[in-house]
């Protein structure tokens, strides 16, 4: 998946992006990927019906499925930590993106 920020540590795997638009773009392109595997034939081949169910499930929380999601969960605080994993990093990546680009542009009027 996609992250909002400007760099990603050494030896870490996944793409970074350091702008909006691009970002949005990359992330676009992730979720048709997803959308794409859930709707393959490769699930007809899989005939164990609770693996199939399973990773059918996972797809569809990694596209942010919140029925699947709360069906998932059993306590109300594996919603919690699931928010604070997923949602929150995404979303705190675009508003530091975003500061960030104030920042910028703030200098550049100073500068300019």
């Amino acid at each position: 998946m996609p992250c909002l920020r400007p760099e990603l540590a050494p030896r870490k795997l996944g793409e970074c992006y350091k702008i909006k638009p691009d970002f949005i773009k990359a992330w676009k392109k992730w979720r048709a990927q997803i959308t794409k595997l859930d709707c393959s034939a490769f699930w007809v081949q899989c005939g164990h019906r609770q693996t199939r169910e399973g990773l059918k499930n996972l797809l569809q929380i990694m596209l942010g499925n919140d029925n699947t999601l709360s069906s998932a969960t059993c306590h109300w605080i594996e919603l919690h930590i699931y928010h604070l994993l997923f949602f929150k990093p995404f979303t705190m990546g675009i508003e530091r993106s975003e500061k960030e680009r104030r920042r910028r542009e703030k200098e550049s009027r100073r500068n300019g």
